[in-house]
């Protein structure tokens, strides 16, 4: 990683003297573009589909996790509950079934 952020590495001066160039770069080649100064990054310019895809991603991740979370937590009530009844199948079948 640390090759590539010095092949996108670009400087805030360059950053403003040239910002349309480098915003179409990023466009274009789908990557990012890091700007910085004295060859330590401060921000990334990302296009924006790249961008969508990533927060997208994160989305997902983050619902994966409550669930399991939320899965976790009716197993243990289903363990410790007084209905013998196992929660966490009974909402995995239900998802299934709708």
């Amino acid at each position: 990683m640390a090759n590539t952020m010095r092949d996108t590495m670009v400087s805030m001066r360059e950053m403003q003297r040239n910002y349309s160039r480098i915003i179409r770069t990023a466009r274009t080649s789908r990557r990012p573009v890091f700007l910085g100064s004295r060859g330590v990054p401060h921000a990334v310019l990302l296009d924006i589909g790249k961008f969508e895809r990533l927060v997208s991603q994160a989305r997902k991740k983050r619902q994966r996790m409550q669930w399991r979370s939320m899965e976790r937590t009716l197993d243990r009530i289903a363990v410790r509950g007084k209905q013998g009844t196992n929660l966490s199948r009974f909402v995995r079948y239900d998802r299934k079934a709708h």
